[in-house]
């Protein structure tokens, strides 16, 4: 593969002849690069050299190794995004200010390098906040924007889902957004006649979860007429979070493997019901709390008759019960799209994104990108110094 311009992007690939700088970082970065290689972008990850990279992240994506210290292979990093659309930038903030690449360098009003670049910046607290320069992790994170308080059973300590809400939810997916919007909104402002279309996007966990989290928030703080209380007991004791026996995970007959019980609307409680032997005029009314521990014991004691296998065919026979078995964490390999093409009324054939890849060695494309980039001349006079 070879970065070179074609006239019009691909049909499906969207973003055909964006091209993008990574730079080489923890999960956030890397999930964000790939949705845009999805797309069609050209992403081109640059690694430290002599560091292996434990980034399985990386389809459809290239290498190259600079040391950013380094005062010749600096400058290839700084040519590099003065030719590129967007720069994904996972550091502290600060880092790239100290190297001599930051936001400034490239969108200056006066003297910027590249006014059209998009600079997003990936960070756990965000770039201007009381807590901007604390290391943290997803966890850390997750407990300083509240929404931890809201996952858990009662009387317990909060749990957390590995480092999916807020690594990847609540960082990756609002980045790739966020870099959508404005490579949109940079169109629109150059065919204003704006002389700064781009912009610098500050990305972070703490306010993106918030964010995601608003529903359980307004569900625990209702306010105004009509305003519901979804969560407004205890962790743990509200319909949505593990309190109801309609919405919970009941272990079969095998050992550690569950059935997720869903049927919030009256349709689906009664077939849910009929699914699991059980006649719906002797069982206690399900919305009256007081009746909730009693009803679990119930649906577990019947669900645990049963091995995992018979409940798939119960829930294959019963489609409008609201449950499924849960399965085991899908293999890389294993993970398909759920469109692969389809037709449009114009009878255009449009391909979906895909999850075939490879690991991406570092420095593995170093001619590949300085020549789509920059051109042969300049990999003519660098290729001896990387």
């Amino acid at each position: 593969m070879t970065f070179e311009q074609d006239d019009k992007p691909k049909l499906g690939k969207p973003l055909a002849n964006i091209k993008v700088i990574e730079f080489a970082g923890l999960a956030p970065g890397p999930l964000a690069g790939q949705l845009l290689a999805d797309y069609g972008a050209q992403v081109v990850r640059i690694d430290a050299p002599n560091k292996p990279s434990i980034d399985r992240l990386c389809k459809d994506k290239r290498s190259i190794a600079l040391n950013l210290k380094d005062k010749e292979q600096w400058a290839v990093a700084r040519d590099l995004i003065r030719n590129a659309d967007v720069v994904i930038d996972p550091y502290r903030p600060g880092v790239l200010e100290k190297l001599g690449l930051g936001p400034s360098v490239f969108l200056n009003a006066h003297k910027g390098l590249n006014k059209r670049l998009i600079f997003a910046r990936l960070t756990g607290y965000g770039q201007k906040t009381d807590k901007s320069h604390w290391a943290g992790h997803d966890l850390g994170y997750l407990a300083e924007s509240g929404i931890l308080d809201t996952i858990g059973p009662a009387g317990q300590a909060p749990v957390f889902p590995a480092n999916i809400l807020g690594d990847f939810a609540s960082l990756s997916l609002p980045a790739f957004a966020a870099i959508s919007l404005a490579l949109y909104e940079r169109e629109m402002k150059e065919k204003r006649g704006s002389a700064v279309p781009g912009r610098e996007l500050d990305v972070n966990i703490v306010q993106a979860v918030q964010y995601l989290g608003l529903f359980v928030s307004h569900g625990r703080y209702p306010d105004g007429e009509g305003g519901i209380a979804l969560f407004e007991n205890e962790r743990g004791t509200n319909t949505l979070d593990g309190g109801s026996p309609y919405y919970q995970m009941y272990e079969t007959a095998d050992k550690g493997e569950y059935l997720a019980v869903a049927p919030i609307e009256e349709q689906f409680y009664a077939q849910f019901v009929e699914m699991v032997g059980l006649d719906l005029d002797k069982l206690p009314n399900r919305f009256d709390t007081d009746n909730w521990a009693e009803l679990k014991k119930t649906f577990s004691d019947a669900i645990k008759q049963k091995g995992v296998q018979h409940w798939r065919e119960q829930c294959d026979k019963y489609p409008n019960s609201s449950c499924a078995v849960m399965n085991k964490l899908a293999k890389p390999e294993d993970v398909k799209d759920q469109i692969v093409t389809w037709t449009s009324k114009s009878s255009d054939k449009y391909q979906n994104v895909g999850f075939k890849g490879k690991v991406l060695e570092a420095n593995n494309d170093a001619e590949d990108v300085i020549k789509g980039f920059l051109g042969k001349g300049y990999w003519q006079k660098v290729k001896a110094k990387l």
